[in-house]
């Protein structure tokens, strides 16, 4: 039993020497000042902060070549819709899913943006279905052209 508390109390021994070896502190000499320290501390950080900036920025343009392919993802299947309806005049199933496609992809373009879900009523609402699809693609093209035109550090 006294062998077993010794071993024990060897153990956190050890354990706490290591632990304190592991430290943050600095030993410094009495004549180094707190400005040395900071100086040697600086060039460490340094490299560190410009690989996060690159990090950034390199996300930041991978978020915006992705706005870019929604916005012209967007406008193709617009023109589809468009250019369906005017020859079948109707919609069919895949007509439908690219439709709900379309609106997660504006979704998506808004909320990267900055835009809100708020559902805002039309100034002019179109009176039929040809002239819906008609100003969606033209909308939906415009919007294509506003997200190229984009600066990355904007978005």
């Amino acid at each position: 039993m006294l062998r077993y508390i010794f071993l024990l109390l060897l153990f956190c021994g050890l354990f706490s020497i290591g632990a304190l070896a592991q430290s943050s502190q600095h030993i410094t000499t009495a004549d180094q000042s707190g400005t040395d320290r900071d100086s040697m501390r600086e060039p460490v950080q340094e490299p560190q902060q410009e690989m996060l900036k690159e990090i950034e920025i390199k996300r930041a343009e991978g978020t915006h070549k992705q706005n870019i392919e929604r916005a012209k993802e967007s406008a193709q299947l617009s023109a589809e819709l468009r250019d369906t309806y005017e020859q079948h005049k109707a919609l069919d199933p895949a007509g439908l899913k690219k439709l709900g496609r379309m609106e997660k992809l504006t979704r998506q373009l808004r909320g990267a943006a900055g835009g809100g879900d708020g559902e805002a009523q039309l100034k002019d609402p179109p009176a039929d279905l040809v002239a819906t699809l008609a100003r969606m693609a033209e909308l939906a093209d415009e919007l294509r052209k506003c997200v190229e035109k984009t600066p990355r550090q904007v978005v």
